[in-house]
């Protein structure tokens, strides 16, 4: 807050300070622009950076609907197994569910 005369006025509802700012930075508005574009030119490498070192580590990451494909082929043969099982024979459902998790 400034003091302005004999009231106070805030500097959000007071266009000439705001003029007053303008006009003595010129260069403010440039530089506000010029630092966020300096930012996300970094933040743009660390991420880059990060990804490859990923990739170096770990190898390609699967894409979201190939996900889908791996572990839908995973359930349908932990299905299978369990309809199919010797040990999984008439009423067992919680052992067929055990099976079909993972757990056995």
């Amino acid at each position: 807050m400034m003091r302005l005369g004999t009231r106070l006025k805030c500097i959000e509802n007071s266009p000439e300070v705001h003029r007053e700012l303008a006009e003595g930075i010129g260069s403010l508005p440039g530089w506000c622009k010029g630092v966020r574009r300096k930012k996300t030119k970094t933040r743009r490498k660390i991420i880059e950076g990060s990804r490859k070192a990923y990739r170096e580590l770990y190898g390609p990451r699967i894409k979201l609907k190939h996900w889908a494909k791996v572990l839908d082929d995973a359930m349908k043969a932990r299905y299978v197994f369990a309809k199919t099982s010797p040990k999984v024979s008439g009423r067992s459902l919680g052992i067929r569910r055990e099976i079909a998790r993972g757990r056995l």
